[in-house]
């Protein structure tokens, strides 16, 4: 008897995982018809995903405040972009942050548009691509993000650490930093935090469809994202410096 439930209940959470991407399809095909709210689908893609997954999503703090159009005139090449960076503990950050604002986007590899059912979720995300090749040049991968947060007053979210981690990771990236301040575009703060805290964090050995199942026998989730400062980069390194200890100092959910 205790096999036959096991077994019902990893069918189940099997079919749950399936949902996952029966979701992502049904919205994917809605944002491709026309005078489609892109920006609403992701807001509901996201929102479905969380009921399914009995995530219970809390946000504090306020996004995108200039200090006023003013200043805005004032600088010299004034964008109404925004770079947000934050922690990473998740493949679920995403969806979060993408919950609490809808009007973001991510940074992608130029190949990934062209991926069947992906690329075309990506196009509609609104995500920036860059060519494969320019990776050899950082100068001009950070050209091609510039240039598309200025002409496109994007909201783009940017990960420092560059991976997954549990708690305070090694060293953060400065290349956001340093395309904020090359591209005179202001820098947001976020945090995020999730309870329980392991089971949700992607690291290590973990499989992702394995991963996403286990998700599934955890009561609830409570994730919790918080921004924080928004500001123009002057000095690289120290603001890199204080933007990590901010989005990796512990706080409650």
């Amino acid at each position: 008897m205790e096999a036959r439930r096991r077994s019902l209940i990893i069918t189940l959470d099997f079919f749950k995982f399936l949902t996952i991407f029966k979701i992502s399809w049904v919205h994917l095909k809605l944002s491709q018809q026309k005078g489609a709210d892109v920006r609403a689908l992701k807001a509901s893609w996201t929102q479905q995903i969380f009921q399914l997954m009995k995530v219970e999503v809390k946000a504090s703090g306020q996004i995108f405040d200039f200090e006023s159009v003013q200043k805005l005139k004032r600088m010299q090449t004034p964008s109404e972009s925004i770079i947000l960076v934050g922690n990473h503990t998740s493949y679920l950050d995403i969806p979060l942050v993408m919950n609490t604002e809808p009007s973001c986007c991510f940074v992608s590899k130029q190949e990934v548009k062209y991926w069947p059912v992906i690329g075309k979720g990506a196009v509609k995300c609104e995500t920036i691509f860059v060519q494969r090749e320019s990776y050899k040049s950082r100068k001009n991968v950070r050209g091609q993000i510039i240039e598309a947060l200025k002409n496109e007053n994007k909201k783009l979210v940017i990960f420092p650490s560059g991976t997954t981690t549990l708690g305070p990771s090694a060293k953060w990236k400065k290349g956001a930093f340093e395309i904020a301040h090359q591209g005179k575009i202001k820098v947001q703060l976020f945090r995020v935090k999730y309870s329980p805290e392991r089971p949700v964090a992607y690291i290590d050995n973990d499989f992702f469809p394995t991963h996403v199942m286990d998700l599934f026998k955890e009561p609830s989730i409570q994730a919790q994202i918080e921004f924080g400062e928004s500001f123009y980069v002057q000095d690289v390194m120290q603001d890199l410096a204080r933007s990590k200890a901010w989005c990796e100092t512990p706080f409650s959910v």
